[in-house]
């Protein structure tokens, strides 16, 4: 424990990072604080990319290995807020289109597998990651990118489950 001597009329005194270190009661000395991991992890280089028509992948990179990180895409090019990404949300509030997240046990590159996509629209993918201090990063965006437009087999499946559906609700 490293102890500095307390100037009388000073209540803390302030380390060369600028972190206040704490009186101990009825010494006269301070103490170091013990607070832990006080630094958010930073997110960088967020790609989106489109794999198929309703499908993508989402990638970005951390410099911390623990943590949960958070993934939604929305069609919204206005960013969610961290506690919107965290709750499965785009910016608007409601449910994003997709959302993930996963646990965090090393830096580097992760990645998302998105599903359940609108065909022929434009998405964005949001990062979001809290380490295992309870550091939140800002909220990392990647560029727009469009989902392919549905194939021939997808239309005329889509069409004979809509007719399939409205003749089970004519019976």
């Amino acid at each position: 424990m490293a102890r500095i001597r307390l100037i009388p009329g000073v209540g803390y005194v302030v380390d060369r990072n600028g972190n206040k270190l704490r009186l101990i009661p009825g010494t006269g000395y301070v103490q170091e604080s013990t607070s832990g991991d006080t630094t958010a992890p930073v997110l960088t280089s967020p790609t989106g990319t489109k794999t198929g028509s309703t499908t993508a992948d989402g990638t970005v990179s951390t410099n911390e290995a623990n943590g949960t990180m958070y993934a939604v895409v929305d069609t919204s090019s206005t960013a969610p807020s961290v506690a919107q990404i965290q709750a499965g949300n785009g910016s608007g509030g409601s449910a994003a289109d997709y959302s993930g997240n996963q646990v965090i046990s090393s830096t580097g590159v992760k990645t998302f597998n998105a599903t359940g996509l609108t065909a022929n629209t434009t998405y964005y993918f949001y990062f979001q990651h809290k380490d295992a201090a309870s550091n939140d990063s800002t909220v990392s965006a990647s560029t727009s990118f469009k989902t392919d437009a549905a194939s021939s087999f997808q239309s005329v499946w889509a069409i004979n489950a809509t007719i399939t559906q409205n003749m089970q609700g004519m019976s």
